[in-house]
């Protein structure tokens, strides 16, 4: 509906997924820092994995500024969404591939 301030149903939903990602890479970053989010029943505990870290957080910052362009501002959302979408998966990708690289890091402590 354009000119009415409305947004489509749709854009909405993928704002949402989009912020959920974000939120979904950023515990991923905290966790790979060896950190441990209590909950109340158990906690869940991470690992050491520093070189996850920063891509997951790259990750989730351009997920989280994508997701509030698409949620807060409509007038260019499709074109957000599909750039931060590209730039996700290029960035996933790289990012599996140098898992298998040995890591030269050291758990602290």
């Amino acid at each position: 509906m354009k000119g009415s301030g409305r947004r489509a149903p749709i854009t909405m939903a993928v704002g949402a997924l989009m912020a959920f990602d974000a939120a979904t890479f950023f515990i991923a970053a905290t966790l790979h820092l060896n950190a441990r989010i209590p909950l109340g029943f158990g906690e869940i505990g991470g690992e050491w994995f520093p070189r996850a870290t920063i891509p997951e957080a790259i990750i989730a910052f351009v997920l989280a500024l994508g997701a509030s362009i698409v949620l807060f501002a409509p007038v260019r959302a499709w074109a957000v969404a599909a750039a931060t979408a590209l730039l996700f998966t290029a960035k996933a990708k790289a990012g599996l591939g140098r898992m298998h690289q040995p890591s030269l890091q050291r758990a602290p402590g």
